[in-house]
């Protein structure tokens, strides 16, 4: 039986920015990093204590990344503040 969602992945052109945004606009906390080669990584990111994470995952890496197109739902007690938090 399935019991969560593992990861889902996030195709991202700047894994630093990323990993930014998420760590100190979301408050996510870094679960894994490591290295892949040529300066790109495996970053895995998520709220704290919580079994999902996204993989911060490279397009460089995905010639098709374009035509995948991933969907998230996060939960949150005021949809419009959120937004309204991320967008500045």
């Amino acid at each position: 039986m399935i019991k969560w969602i593992a990861t889902q992945a996030i195709y991202v052109s700047d894994q630093t920015a990323a990993e930014e945004f998420w760590k100190n606009k979301v408050g996510f906390d870094v679960i894994t990093t490591r290295e892949m080669g040529n300066g790109l990584r495996w970053l895995e990111v998520a709220p704290p204590r919580a079994q999902s994470r996204l993989v911060l995952y490279p397009r460089s890496l995905m010639k098709d990344w374009s035509e995948r197109q991933p969907s998230i739902v996060f939960e949150c007690d005021d949809v419009e503040r959120t937004y309204e938090e991320l967008k500045n």
